[in-house]
């Protein structure tokens, strides 16, 4: 990152000066902290390939509770909850989420064979590419 040239005797008393890198140090704070807010808009989750336990309380579904053995295709996590149709699903519906924390993760289909979900995953990966399975055991996440 480039904050100015100490060949120009201007920027160099600057760039030295205490407000001059207050003033530059809050620039770079005020920049990352408007990245990071634009980018969380959009993140997605990546699949770790890590093996999967029972997850803690705190995980709650918008879909109601399923007994038995559910898998669904996750695609996408946000600190923003949409609605079905936000243009940020991509045409991707119905859309259903489930929380963890404050954090809201957004998944597609909901099946009660691995078989279908692999055809399903196919499906969402054509639109997120990094979309992947997930597993609920009587409506609760199996991480």
């Amino acid at each position: 990152m480039e904050l100015g040239y100490i060949s120009n005797r201007e920027e160099e008393k600057y760039l030295k000066s205490e407000s001059g890198q207050t003033s530059l140090a809050t620039s770079i704070y005020n920049g990352f902290k408007e990245y990071k807010r634009e980018y969380d808009k959009k993140s997605y989750v990546f699949n770790n390939g890590e093996k999967q336990r029972p997850q803690s309380a705190g995980v709650s579904s918008s879909s109601g509770v399923t007994n038995g053995r559910e898998y669904r295709i996750q695609f996408m996590t946000s600190s923003r909850k949409y609605e079905n149709g936000a243009s940020v699903f991509k045409g991707l519906t119905p859309v259903d989420f489930y929380t963890d924390g404050k954090t809201y993760k957004y998944t597609y289909g909901s099946t009660l064979s691995p078989g279908e979900s692999k055809e399903l995953l196919k499906k969402v990966r054509k639109i997120f590419k990094d979309a992947f399975i997930i597993e609920f055991e009587d409506g609760v996440r199996v991480k």
